[in-house]
């Protein structure tokens, strides 16, 4: 029921889909260099990806950015997806 421990998932998985892209070694300095070399044939779930990114990025960036627990959930359900897709977790 914190949000503090909301925004800390998020952050955490990020770091886990970042880690899971190199492991499959598509190139980029960034997470999000990485995503933008992806074709989406390859990954099916590459906008859940994107978007659960987004999320992460307004929490890291965005002084003062009030995290919902709807947006929370739905920020983890796209990481979740994502990590399914590649047997992952």
């Amino acid at each position: 029921d914190n949000p503090a421990d909301w925004k800390q998932g998020i952050i955490e998985a990020d770091i886990m889909l970042d880690e899971m892209v190199q492991a499959m070694n598509y190139p980029g300095e960034t997470l999000g260099e990485r995503l933008k070399t992806i074709e989406p044939s390859d990954f099916l779930t590459l906008q859940d990806a994107w978007e659960a990114h987004k999320v992460r990025n307004q929490i890291s960036h965005e002084s003062g950015f009030v995290l919902t627990r709807r947006a929370a959930r739905a920020a983890l359900d796209r990481f979740e997806r994502v990590f399914r897709e590649f047997n992952f977790i």
